[in-house]
């Protein structure tokens, strides 16, 4: 059985590094969405730069870290976007 801490070969590790994989991700997340159906490359291609509504037929789940992190700074820093 393989380790849990294992992805790909590549350890996991608690730096401040985040490494996905053996090669790492050199990028940025602003969204994450997960469907309880396998959808071909094609599908992911088409609709991988729309904005989800959050209803689609067969979505398990989505994350928008965009709105999400606007929220956290609204909340944290008011101040700041008033002065914008």
């Amino acid at each position: 059985m393989p380790d849990a801490n294992v992805l790909n070969d590549a350890p996991y590790t608690t730096s401040n590094n985040c490494q996905m994989g053996l090669f790492g991700f050199a990028g940025s997340i602003d969204e994450v969405r997960m469907w309880n159906i396998a959808k071909t490359q094609s599908e992911i291609q088409a609709a991988m730069n729309t904005t989800l509504q959050g209803n689609e037929s067969n979505l398990a789940a989505y994350y928008n870290l965009i709105k999400v992190l606007q929220q956290v700074i609204t909340v944290l820093f008011p101040k700041c976007l008033m002065e914008q």
